[in-house]
């Protein structure tokens, strides 16, 4: 039976600088998908919205952790 393989993803990860979130980042990261880290410190605000639109171009799905 051929292996099927998925393609690479580019996923959102609200959440991804804390502790589990880093976990899911680095497993996305490994398994070849391309996380997107959504944080303060990469200029976005979650409440807000600000600095959303541009993190979230180009991406397929998104994580709350």
């Amino acid at each position: 039976m051929p292996s099927e393989r998925m393609e690479a993803m580019r996923v959102a990860v609200a959440g991804g600088t804390g502790l589990i979130g880093k976990l899911v980042v680095r497993e996305l990261g490994a398994a070849g998908h391309e996380p997107v880290v959504l944080a303060r410190a990469q200029g976005v605000d979650l409440v807000s919205g600000d600095g959303l639109p541009a993190r979230l171009a180009g991406c397929e799905e998104i994580i709350d952790v």
